[in-house]
């Protein structure tokens, strides 16, 4: 195709005439992303081009193009790009040699998802509906469909956050048309990084990758945004225990707090290849038995030789994050290092791992002291020791009346109600009792119930919940918090626990629901029906379609909304769009799974 008198043609002088061919190009650029599939209406884009410099000699020179008339539209798109002095393309006056449309890596939609799209939005608050929706899309390796990129783009364009959420789905085709108008995305930094490979690609990428694709990622990794990282980390939901080791020992020395901040739920995964199966109920009674009785007691606990490898390196990296330079850091990583200490099988223990458990143990000494057989009356430590110190432990309140009370709670925390059991020679539903039913049992409650949250035998959580009815703010906050960092599948399953006691806001909070979709966690269908017997009372029906992306549907499940609708029928009600948009989820979900 001849341009030269495309590329000649000057900018309209009129100020009048320059903003209508700016407006005529954004509605050719919208057309672009949507689609030529979706039957555009030819004579409307005539007109466009018509008020764009040069339109005229486009549509003649491309009136005799017998070529696919998709491609041929791209190419008239590039020219009146270029015509307006707008175009970013890698080549000077040279609009002959245009790049190809990227090739797709993610299915689009199909009409009836489309529809089912366009159905959650409507029973969604608006705040959630986006979290819902790239939630959905992320997890299916999915991009926003082309129809709905440029509204959303329009709609956030002045949240910053909001809009850099959106711009983490975008489709390859998406992303090269938002990168033809600079004006579009001033945040650059919000498209994608092209050294990095698409998040869809990542883990393939990462499994393939060479030491310098490495030393790219690692280069790379500290100048995206906290959406980017955080898409980029959830597709290592998939990723084998080595891939995720190596990246976050890499990613982890080159970035700032908050980046550091967002890897260690990785960690926390990571650390479950140490621990034991969870003790059944006779396990529980027969080792009981054992230590009343002095017996030594060997459990064996042995991983594979692959996992041996990963837990030993892992291990000592974790040692390493003592020092590292971030108070707040080094404060979140120790309930993983103490744990980690705690389970290591035993070819894996070494002198400080057993120097870590051997302080904790004097310490339990020294403020939990004995009485009788199985009991104790805990002792808030009067000063901050150098033996407390060394543990980790600082002057803090730590939802204490006061600052040894402080210290007290932390103490418990790190050790956890394993190790006082041990310590105690009973079960950890035991130490629970034994704890909340002393002088500090409110105080200990925080610790307690973030100790339970990770305690492999459920009965130390009921045992909690028995001795803890209230349903408060501070309570749902420490929940919410710890699940956060430390978030495992096992953890998500102990929620049921919260839920079947009543307390269900700390378990059934819309927080709660974005915590688990954000990382990656679903609950099993038979949990899912606890919960869903719990959402549908009307205080919880508002953040219902968070839910969606965490809860999975079996018979039980689905005959409680099956009553529940019924019920609302019969009253002459309608059913909540809430309830819709949870249901339409569902459907989705299915659908993009298949």
């Amino acid at each position: 195709m001849n341009t030269s008198s495309v590329a000649a043609t000057d900018l309209p002088e009129n100020a009048q005439a320059s903003q209508a061919a700016r407006k005529a190009l954004q509605e050719l650029q919208k057309t672009a992303i949507i689609g030529l599939g979706h039957s555009p209406d030819l004579q409307q884009i005539e007109r466009h081009l018509a008020a764009i410099p040069g339109g005229a000699q486009i549509l003649q020179q491309s009136a005799a193009d017998s070529r696919d008339k998709g491609q041929q539209f791209m190419e008239n798109l590039l020219l009146a790009q270029g015509a307006c002095q707008f175009s970013r393309l890698p080549v000077a006056d040279r609009y002959d040699e245009l790049p190809d449309v990227p090739a797709e890596i993610t299915a689009p939609l199909t009409a009836q998802q489309l529809q089912q799209f366009d159905d959650i939005g409507r029973g969604c608050e608006a705040d959630d509906y986006l979290e819902v929706i790239t939630r959905l899309l992320a997890g299916h390796q999915r991009a926003i469909p082309d129809t709905k990129l440029m509204p959303l783009v329009q709609r956030y364009q002045s949240q910053p956050a909001p809009l850099r959420q959106v711009l983490t789905l975008l489709s390859q085709r998406g992303e090269w048309l938002l990168r033809l108008d600079h004006q579009l995305i001033s945040d650059t930094n919000a498209l994608p990084n092209p050294q990095l490979p698409h998040p869809v690609n990542f883990v393939d990428w990462l499994q393939q990758a060479n030491e310098t694709d490495w030393q790219t990622l690692w280069q790379h990794w500290p100048n995206l945004n906290r959406q980017w990282q955080e898409r980029y980390i959830l597709t290592l939901n998939r990723a084998n225990h080595e891939l995720v080791l190596r990246f976050v020992t890499g990613c982890w020395s080159v970035v700032a707090v908050d980046g550091r901040e967002r890897l260690i739920p990785l960690v926390a995964r990571l650390c479950e290849l140490a621990r034991p199966p969870a003790p059944s109920a006779t396990g529980i009674l027969s080792s009981l038995k054992k230590r009343v009785l002095g017996e030594s007691e060997v459990i064996p606990h042995l991983l594979s030789e692959a996992n041996t490898l990963i837990v030993a390196e892992l291990w000592n990296w974790i040692l390493e994050t003592r020092r590292d330079r971030s108070a707040k850091i080094r404060q979140l990583m120790l309930p993983l290092m103490y744990q980690l200490a705690q389970e290591l099988p035993e070819n894996l223990q070494d002198d400080n791992s057993r120097a870590l458990v051997s302080a904790l143990e004097q310490q339990l000494q020294c403020y939990l002291p004995r009485q009788g057989a199985h009991d104790t009356e805990p002792l808030a430590p009067e000063e901050l020791t150098p033996e407390l110190e060394a543990l980790g432990i600082q002057n803090s309140r730590q939802y204490a009346k006061s600052i040894a009370a402080g210290r007290l709670v932390q103490l418990v925390e790190l050790a956890g109600v394993d190790l006082i059991a041990r310590y105690l020679q009973c079960t950890a539903a035991m130490v629970v009792t034994t704890l909340a039913k002393s002088a500090f049992g409110e105080e200990l409650s925080p610790a307690l119930l973030a100790s339970c949250l990770r305690n492999r035998d459920p009965a130390a959580l009921q045992s909690w919940c028995k001795h803890y009815t209230q349903d408060n703010y501070q309570q749902s906050n420490i929940v919410g918090t710890y699940v956060s960092h430390y978030g495992t599948a096992e953890m998500a399953s102990r929620l049921v626990i919260l839920c079947d006691s009543g307390l269900t806001n700390m378990a059934c909070s819309r927080q709660m629901a974005s915590t688990l979709s954000n990382l990656g966690l679903e609950l099993s269908a038979d949990h899912s029906a606890v919960f869903i017997q719990q959402l549908l009372k009307e205080r919880h029906l508002y953040g219902l379609p968070l839910w969606g992306n965490v809860l999975n549907l079996n018979s039980n499940g689905q005959k409680l909304i099956d009553q529940y609708q019924q019920n609302a029928i019969n009253k002459g009600n309608t059913v909540p769009p809430q309830l819709s948009a949870f249901t339409t989820l569902f459907a989705l979900r299915a659908s993009l799974h298949s």
